[in-house]
């Protein structure tokens, strides 16, 4: 079961690595983004990520942004973000297993679109898989 709060970017060009951040007992390598390279918005448009959301089973997207999606795999929400007619970002809260956040990727465009994931609370920016290995600990 994976645990976490995270804000969803799509990847940008030319990631830099930049020093490790010890999170518990392990350092984990973030990454080095410039503000302007988080909020240039992805492949799809928001309708078409809150379409692609409400198909999956038990998902309930609002007009708002918002969402709701509860299974026995576990349970993921937050908020959608947009602008000028692209998907920009998504805030996310999980307790949830690693499929069901591979579905929901795959609702925001995954596997022709790739993100990172920022995790405020660690200050961390992570690249999908070291994202994955990092909620399981």
């Amino acid at each position: 079961m994976l645990t976490f709060h995270a804000l969803l970017f799509p990847r940008p060009e030319g990631l830099v690595p930049r020093s490790a951040v010890t999170v518990g007992s392990r350092a984990w390598e973030s990454l080095e983004i410039a503000g302007a390279e988080l909020h240039r918005g992805w492949q799809q448009t928001w309708e078409e990520t809150m379409a692609r959301l409400a198909l999956l089973p038990r998902a309930y997207p609002e007009p708002d942004g918002s969402f709701v999606w509860a299974t026995a795999e576990g349970k993921l929400s937050g908020v959608l973000y947009d602008r000028a007619g692209k998907m920009c970002y998504a805030e996310l809260f999980g307790e949830c297993s690693r499929e069901m956040v591979e579905k929901f990727l795959h609702a925001c465009g995954s596997p022709d679109e790739r993100f990172v994931f920022q995790l405020p609370r660690e200050g961390l920016t992570l690249e999908e898989a070291t994202f994955l290995e990092f909620t399981q600990r």
